[in-house]
């Protein structure tokens, strides 16, 4: 393995373990990662001042079809299932070589992939139509099961920052799915296609694991929080809407919150108020999250009572995509108290989030 600078000068050189490496994955402390696909023993890193550590040994026999590493610097190894033994297992590894985890996957898993959350995307490959299960990393238990419409055979799988699905195949070429396992687009090509996975050819991956911090797209929105509130941080045209306040802040006085999601004009709109934006997760496997705290201010703000104060408090976005809502707060001093403000879009047919706004910080004196 060579590192080479922006120059083109090689910055270090070193030899590595694997006889038959599948794929190199770097994290965000500047390791690479190599994975041996014909050896037991052939998971390996070289960090970013060129110092090898490995390879660790990979539990049972050959077979290994695919890796990838987390947000957390952990490598996943997939050991793929076949129609004699179609149980396959999912593995675990941290930076010392450990095993922390091992997943037994059925019906003959071909291929995964980690989206934003660093949850495994696994290709079911037991039947067609093919399936797509998304696992829980902490328990290993399968979250959610998602069907291809398509009798086309697909061997390798990545995601997208929007959460699309791209696979690949010989001979059925690339071809995107939506979350639900919808078509999107097929590209057939006249020679063998590159894997979905190979690289990173979403995006994804930089984002979410190597330069969570950074701002791909020069919006002034960081990576990891675009990816948040779902939306997608190598394109400056999808940013999360901020939010603007009018009027005075402070005990006695009234003020405005506004938000304007301009493809959405028409929809229900939500607001919330609460103490913190740790944030609120969102059911998987969506990974977006609700950048409020799910508190008791929150539940109240949610509730009947906060018409005492406010009016707006959720409605429909006018002919724009804008929704406001106004607030009096009661006389008083209320000691630099910082709130959280953000919104919601509501799609009309499921009634699901469909958007999420920024949040806003509001001090009150």
């Amino acid at each position: 393995m060579r590192r080479y600078s922006i120059a083109g000068n090689v910055v270090w050189s070193v030899t590595l373990n694997a006889l038959w490496p599948i794929g190199i994955r770097s994290d965000g402390a500047g390791n690479s990662w190599v994975i041996d696909g014909i050896s037991s023993s052939g998971l390996e890193y070289v960090n970013a001042n060129g110092t090898r550590f490995g390879p660790f040994p990979i539990p049972g026999l050959s077979g290994i079809s695919d890796f990838d590493v987390d947000g957390r610097g952990d490598a996943w190894v997939l050991r793929q299932g076949t129609t004699a033994m179609p149980n396959g297992t999912l593995m675990r590894f941290d930076t010392t070589g450990a095993l922390t985890q091992s997943i037994t996957i059925g019906s003959i898993p071909m291929a995964f992939t980690l989206d934003a959350c660093g949850r495994p995307h696994v290709l079911l490959d037991a039947a067609l139509p093919q399936t797509i299960a998304v696992i829980d990393p902490v328990t290993g238990g399968t979250l959610a099961t998602t069907t291809l419409s398509t009798t086309s055979r697909y061997e390798s799988i990545t995601i997208d920052p929007t959460r699309n699905y791209w696979l690949s195949s010989t001979p059925a070429g690339f071809a995107a799915f939506d979350a639900t396992g919808a078509p999107l687009a097929t590209f057939v090509g006249t020679g063998a296609p590159n894997a979905a996975n190979k690289g990173d050819p979403t995006g994804l991956r930089l984002c979410s694991v190597i330069d969570p911090l950074g701002d791909a797209d020069g919006d002034g929105i960081p990576n990891r929080r675009e990816l948040e509130l779902g939306y997608d941080p190598i394109n400056a045209a999808s940013s999360p809407p901020s939010l603007g306040l009018t009027g005075l802040v402070a005990g006695g006085s009234t003020f405005s919150i506004s938000v304007t999601f301009p493809g959405a004009p028409g929809s229900p709109y939500l607001s919330g108020v609460s103490g913190g934006n740790s944030g609120i997760p969102l059911p998987a496997p969506d990974c977006r999250v609700i950048p409020l705290d799910q508190d008791p201010l929150l539940t109240w703000w949610l509730g009947p009572s906060s018409g005492s104060i406010a009016t707006g408090v959720s409605g429909a976005l006018d002919a724009t995509g804008t929704g406001t809502f106004t607030a009096t707060l009661p006389a008083g001093i209320y000691g630099n108290v910082p709130l959280y403000v953000a919104f919601g879009a509501i799609d009309p047919l499921t009634l699901g989030l469909a958007a999420v706004s920024q949040e806003l910080m509001i001090v009150v004196p």
